[in-house]
């Protein structure tokens, strides 16, 4: 998760303008705009944020995210930390 993509999402700990896309790199062979987001923990040993996870999101659709939508998918993106904050359900 370190390359690619995910890379500089995983070092900026936020969400990165929508991305170019490149051959090769999409899950769906008909993406024309892609958005990539953290998930984010706290952690306080660190001083700051960890990067759990990334929401990544495909569209068919050239430009598909504006800011309307980024704003509603980072509130998605913070709606998956307890995931990695909670114990598990048993």
């Amino acid at each position: 998760m370190s390359t690619g993509p995910f890379g500089p999402v995983r070092r900026a700990r936020q969400r990165q303008p929508e991305l170019p896309i490149t051959q090769g790199l999409t899950a769906l062979p008909t993406t024309r705009s892609e958005i990539i987001l953290p998930i984010l923990a706290e952690d306080t040993a660190a001083g700051g944020c960890t990067v759990n996870g990334t929401l990544d999101i495909e569209s068919e659709l050239p430009n598909a995210f504006n800011a309307a939508a980024q704003a509603r998918l980072e509130s998605y993106a913070a709606l998956l930390r307890p995931l990695w904050t909670t114990p598990p359900i048993r």
